[in-house]
């Protein structure tokens, strides 16, 4: 990940600014290379008491701890040195031979992207950066990946959904094994009850207070607040969102049944 530094900075422009006076919290929208990044902030004072200048100068501090997306992200490639075990500077006429399996291109269950909701869907989000763990489907045992960031969430035992399936990950003296709780979701609908984080916006959108209760019904493609929502202010009506890891653009059309409807993106 590449933070932002002040060159870089000095094509970004601030887009627009929201200041809420119930829970004294300023919403962010800034531009650069045509990617939008929003955050909040409580660092400054009502807007009749702060000045342009300060504005700057919170704004740019906020974003120099943020990652610059326009610059593509590079995939480390390694190197292996293999260690050849008893077949090593042996002459090849002697050694016994087995012709190659070629690997199952299906046999690994693989999430390699934030631990968000949609990975800790069994419990309480613990891990913001990247998880990167791999499920070995023939040998039932899984491992983490190259570009997993932290194991601190991990200890003995943990409920997480990959690729749409709940799993329970477990680790003892003998290794690692997991096992399916659930071979597939008991529907195909999908629930939203929380707050919305950054990292589930896609483009422009403001961020939640208060929480947030969608019900997305994928029979008749369409969707509703549930009876939890609590958040007025978060309208998601023509926003496109991440829900369960799944990207989805909430349209504003009424139904005549009740609702709106909605579609995978």
């Amino acid at each position: 990940m590449r933070l932002f530094t002040e060159t870089e900075l000095e094509t970004a422009k601030i887009e627009n600014a929201v200041y809420d006076e119930h829970s004294d919290c300023w919403d962010f929208t800034v531009r650069h290379n045509d990617i939008a990044y929003t955050f909040s902030t409580y660092e400054l004072g009502h807007p009749e008491d702060t000045s342009g200048e300060e504005i700057a100068f919170i704004v740019q501090k906020i974003m120099l701890t943020m990652e610059n997306k326009s610059i593509p992200k590079v995939e480390i490639k390694r190197k292996f040195e293999v260690n050849l075990g008893s077949i090593a500077n042996v002459n090849l006429v002697n050694l016994n031979k087995e012709e190659v399996k070629q690997p199952e291109k299906n046999r690994f269950l693989v999430h390699n992207r934030v631990g968000d909701e949609s990975f800790f869907s069994e419990s309480e989000v613990l891990e913001k950066e990247n998880i990167h763990v791999i499920l070995d489907k023939v040998k039932m045992t899984w491992e983490f990946g190259r570009y997993n960031k932290s194991d601190e969430w991990f200890s003995n035992y943990q409920e997480v959904r990959v690729e749409g399936k709940r799993i329970a990950l477990t680790k003892d003296d003998e290794g690692t094994r997991w096992e399916y709780l659930e071979e597939l979701p008991q529907s195909n609908n999908l629930e939203f009850n929380g707050m919305i984080t950054r990292a589930m916006l896609i483009g422009i959108g403001a961020i939640s207070k208060y929480n947030v209760h969608l019900l997305l019904n994928a029979d008749k493609m369409t969707w509703n607040y549930g009876p939890d929502n609590e958040d007025g202010g978060w309208l998601g009506e023509g926003r496109q969102i991440y829900i369960q890891g799944i990207g989805v653009s909430l349209g504003n059309k009424e139904t005549t049944e009740g609702g709106y409807t909605w579609e995978y993106l």
